[in-house]
């Protein structure tokens, strides 16, 4: 059930959105100015010297770098009123963190981190190659992520509720407006914005494939998967791995069956109030402190 209709899902998405290819870095170029008056003089720019390149007139030649100069003009003059816009604004609270954000990031983009080509092997190897280095990641995480631990075994229970309720569209609906939109995918590329455009009919079919989900026991091979992406701490070597910390990206429609399941256990479920951790709006400080 799965299977295939998140094939028809991601063919359909390729066919009507087209399909994005690894290429060399993209450069960013500066938008923070832009506005409609530079956008219009930068369209009235490029048409000139398009017309100038065909006819190459004097006439059009004269056009052409007027068209530059008032170009110019409207460039220095949005970014003057950027920036005093900028400069009004430091002086408020939410200036104060603008700011802050703003030295962060230019930070950043002096360590060249972005696009990191190489990394360093166990024995101290700089590789170069792709599928070194994901061998190298793989060989990395798989260590760091199954080293055991010894856990007391957790005691079987009875039961204290009666039979399994099936899953209402009107659950998956309340858990679908809690995922946020416009985020990084897991290995089955599709995101929760998919069940979101389709409304109702999304939760109808979603809750129909978490019930049958609860009665086989067994959820889609692809949802025990992830995609790990390492993250730089903003310390260490950049080649080495151990400055990494992994961050996994699940898949979405796995997480909007965890979250009707949450919406079921907190129901139940009773917490003490000296519980702090994993606990919405509460902080563990004071309990550091105390220790």
């Amino acid at each position: 059930m799965w299977s295939s209709t998140s094939s028809v899902v991601r063919l359909t998405a390729e066919n009507t959105l087209g399909k994005t290819t690894l290429g060399k870095p993209k450069v960013q170029k500066a938008t923070w100015f832009w506005n409609e008056e530079v956008q219009a003089a930068i369209r009235e720019k490029k048409s000139k010297y398009k017309l100038w390149w065909r006819t190459r007139q004097t006439e059009d030649r004269g056009a052409y770098l007027a068209a530059k100069r008032e170009a110019k003009k409207a460039v220095s003059k949005a970014k003057s009123d950027r920036y005093k816009a900028v400069y009004d604004m430091v002086d408020t609270r939410e200036g104060e963190r603008a700011v802050y954000r703003l030295v962060r990031a230019r930070h950043r983009s002096t360590l060249n981190m972005e696009h990191t080509k190489i990394v360093k092997g166990a024995d101290g190897a700089v590789l170069r190659r792709s599928g070194q280095i994901l061998e190298r990641w793989r060989e990395y995480y798989n260590h760091l992520c199954n080293e055991e631990f010894c856990h007391p075994p957790i005691p079987t229970v009875p039961s204290v509720e009666g039979p399994v309720l099936p899953i209402t569209a009107v659950e998956v609906s309340a858990a679908l407006a809690k995922m946020k939109s416009n985020k990084a995918t897991g290995p089955d590329d599709i995101p929760a914005d998919v069940w979101k455009l389709l409304g109702d009919r999304g939760s109808v079919w979603l809750a129909t494939l978490f019930n049958k989900i609860v009665a086989e026991g067994r959820t889609p091979d692809v949802w025990r998967t992830s995609v790990t992406v390492p993250v730089w701490k903003g310390k260490g070597e950049i080649a080495d791995c151990t400055s990494y910390r992994p961050i996994r990206l699940l898949c979405h429609t796995m997480k909007v069956f965890e979250r009707v399941l949450e919406a079921r256990l907190r129901k139940i479920v009773s917490v003490s109030l000296n519980q702090c951790g994993f606990v919405r709006d509460c902080s563990t400080i004071d309990h550091y402190t105390a220790l």
